[in-house]
């Protein structure tokens, strides 16, 4: 694992992170905007990287727009120089130059090279490119989109000290390489130790913490910079770490040599236990780090310290990542830890897939991610269900850790249980439940508040005013609940209020992809919704069957009775469910089902249509087992044509979707379906339908609705 947060990657994401939020509005639509960074950085000899950085801003709005909200760029320049950089930074200085619309910064990088296995090297990081290199001098570029309106375009040259040899630059590790004669340095030994630690760490976002590349490689529990200031040089550096009783010691960081003034900068990002999510209260703990070196005789020395910290509770968070020093005061500052927020949406927890499957349910089984009506049908109805299970807004119960501002945050299924949850509870509940099904969420951080936008399947945004549930929280104490429509006014409202410095966007899933992943919960009984009160509302509930397979769900008594109907447009359902295939669905009355052999099949009363369906018991990624279907369905049907792939979720199980068009045996024309629901990448349910192509726009929704409707088990 990387110990060190790249060089050229880091520049680049630094803007990206401190600018970008703010210039979507600044920047004309109808043309491309570059961002150009231009660097130059010289390496002397004890491998300190002296560095000068411009910033050039395309389009005069954008940098008076930026200077406006950061008038003193002691705030930008926090980013290399603070406690919590990746870095380790001296002589830093920042200044704005109006006349060429840019931004110049000059900085030391102590230890930008460091010595390991004998050769010297930068890490420049992987995707950037090396186009020109002579002797000891390199240039790099690396060309970064931002959106469809925006990139970044950042070319770095970098001056190696005139003795070096052996360049080379290793492009898969991103390493830029290169070898200085030895030199002998006699004398007096002594390497000094400067150990910085994270104050506290949230037990929330443990994993995060063992992660390099999130959040600029800021997520690091222990900093430990070695100073040799001594008149020898000092060989054959080891630095082991440990966190009290939730890690291992850590496996050994080495440098084969740091030179006389020269410096090694060693980052932390720990393993740790789950343990540490059965943590309710701040808990104190020791972080130790314990180093050993030669000299240049060859003697050894070994020394240990260490740092006392605290571990947050699993419900606590701290909003800002800042020390009492740095912080100028800013909105920005106090809640620049609000990204972390997505490790508390938990899509992938039962009782969150659970109430996923009753929304779905409620929205007559709709496919959610196939179209944008689909899916506002199932926001609307999960909006519906929580006003319908008395979900109610609760003032936020906070917590002050010394200056900062922390909140105590619900996990959703804390917010089931008690059926009440503060602006951000509700937010991250209702992006869990949307994520379940797939669906893209943003949660939108502003000043005293927090609501979730999700991205529709068309791109467009659907912002959703969660606290709308009661009325008091949105002003209007005379109101019980505003209707969903009302609830998406005033998430329109939230959205054109927004202002460059005052606002933070979390892409829950960019996050997680990252790795800001959901901590470990306890298990829960199956049926704990049920216990919790939450219910379909009365008219959707339907009555069930006693001891059989068949429920019957709609209108009428007669429970598991059936009978034919000439419709293509299914009035009420039955569910198919088996214990012993792991699997149900919702069918139409009329819909004849069977089983054989493990297969289940439910045809269309008039044969105008049918769906198997079947479990998948052999190990097989779902990827080859779609292939295998279509090859099958080839030699089956002819004139097979695939029109459309597509990747889905349903029901909170993801799914690789085919439709394609064919011929049956009999000569009619059909559209097909595949589908492959899979877990862990692992194949887990076979699916193909069949349709008459002249009957399809009638009978697509019908096969749409059991397809939504089919639940894992």
């Amino acid at each position: 694992m990387r110990k060190k947060k790249v060089l050229l990657v880091f520049l680049v994401l630094f803007m990206v992170c401190y600018f970008i939020p703010f210039a979507s509005a600044q920047l004309p639509a109808e043309k491309l905007n570059t961002i150009r960074i231009r660097g130059e950085g010289v390496v002397d000899s004890k491998g300190d990287l002296h560095m000068k950085l411009n910033w050039k801003f395309p389009t005069n709005a954008l940098y008076i727009q930026i200077k406006k909200n950061f008038p003193n760029p002691y705030a930008i320049l926090r980013e290399f120089a603070s406690q919590r950089a990746a870095f380790e930074i001296a002589n830093a200085k920042i200044e704005y130059d109006d006349a060429k619309r840019s931004l110049h910064v000059t900085a030391d990088f102590l230890g930008g090279a460091v010595n390991k296995r004998g050769k010297w090297e930068i890490d420049i990081g992987k995707g950037a490119d090396l186009i020109w290199m002579e002797k000891q001098r390199a240039i790099f570029l690396q060309i970064f989109p931002i959106d469809s309106q925006m990139i970044q375009v950042m070319d770095m040259m970098i001056n190696l000290p005139q003795e070096a040899s052996k360049v080379r630059y290793d492009k898969e590790k991103g390493l830029l390489i290169y070898s200085l004669p030895k030199k002998q340095a006699t004398g007096y030994c002594e390497l000094n130790l400067s150990l910085k630690c994270k104050p506290r760490l949230m037990s929330a976002t443990y994993k995060v913490y063992g992660n390099p590349d999130i959040s600029n490689g800021s997520m690091w529990v222990a900093k430990a910079i070695f100073k040799n200031t001594g008149e020898a040089n000092i060989h054959n550096l080891k630095v082991s770490y440990k966190l009290g009783e939730y890690s291992d010691w850590s496996i050994p960081n080495r440098y084969s040599l740091i030179v006389p003034g020269g410096c090694v900068v060693d980052l932390y990002y720990p393993v740790i236990s789950s343990k540490v999510t059965k943590l309710l209260t701040r808990t104190p703990v020791d972080v130790q780090i314990k180093y050993s070196y030669q000299d240049e005789e060859g003697n050894k020395y070994e020394d240990i310290s260490g740092e006392r910290i605290e571990i947050l509770g699993i419900n606590q968070i701290e909003f800002c990542n800042l020390t009492k020093e740095e912080v100028t005061g800013t909105w920005a500052e106090y809640f620049s830890n609000s990204p972390l927020v997505a490790a508390w949406v938990t899509h992938l927890d039962p009782p969150v897939k659970t109430l996923a499957g009753m929304v779905s349910r409620l929205a007559g089984g709709v496919p959610t991610m196939l179209d944008q009506e689909s899916a506002i049908k199932f926001c609307r109805a999960l909006y519906d269900l929580e006003v319908a299970n008395g979900l109610a807004y609760q003032t936020p119960s906070g917590f002050l850790v010394e200056h900062l501002l922390g909140q105590d945050v619900k996990y959703p299924r804390d917010v089931l249980r008690d059926k009440s949850g503060t602006c951000v509870d509700l937010a991250i509940l209702y992006a869990s439940v949307c994520e379940a099904v797939g669906l893209k969420t943003i949660l939108i951080f502003v000043p005293g508040h927090c609501f979730p936008v999700i991205v529709l399947p068309n791109g467009e945004l659907l912002p959703v005013e969660c606290t709308a549930i009661s009325g008091a929280a949105v002003g209007e104490s005379r109101v019980g609940a505003f209707s969903f429509d009302k609830a998406v006014e005033f998430g329109y409202e939230n959205l054109q209020k927004l202002q460059m410095g005052q606002f933070y966007e979390v892409n829950v899933q960019k996050m997680q992809q990252q790795g800001l992943v959901s901590p470990e919960l306890p298990k829960l009984e199956t049926d704990i919704l049920e216990k919790w009160g939450w219910h379909l509302p009365q008219a959707q509930q339907g009555q069930q069957t006693t001891g059989g397979r068949i429920e019957e769900r709609g209108q009428g008594e007669g429970g598991g009775q059936t009978t034919t109907s000439q419709q293509t447009t299914p009035q009420t359902t039955q569910k198919y469910s088996s214990d012993q295939y792991k699997f149900s669905f919702n069918y139409p009355q009329g819909w004849q089902v069977s089983e054989q052999q493990g297969v289940v099949s439910a045809v269309h009363p008039q044969n105008l249509a049918w769906i198997t369906m079947w479990r998948v018991t052999q190990n097989v990624d779902p990827q080859t087992y779609l292939q295998n279907l279509e090859s099958q369905l080839e030699q089956q049907y002819q004139n097979f044509t695939v029109t459309e792939r597509k990747q889905v979720t349903i029901n909170g199980v993801n799914a690789f979707i085919v439709i394609a068009e064919s011929t049956s045996p009999q000569g009619q024309a059909q559209i097909n379906g595949i589908l492959v629901f899979y877990e862990n990448n692992q194949a887990k349910l076979g699916v193909v339908s069949a349709g008459l192509k002249e009957q399809y726009a009638n009978l697509s929704p019908i096969l749409n609705q059991i397809i939504g409707s089919i639940s894992l088990m």
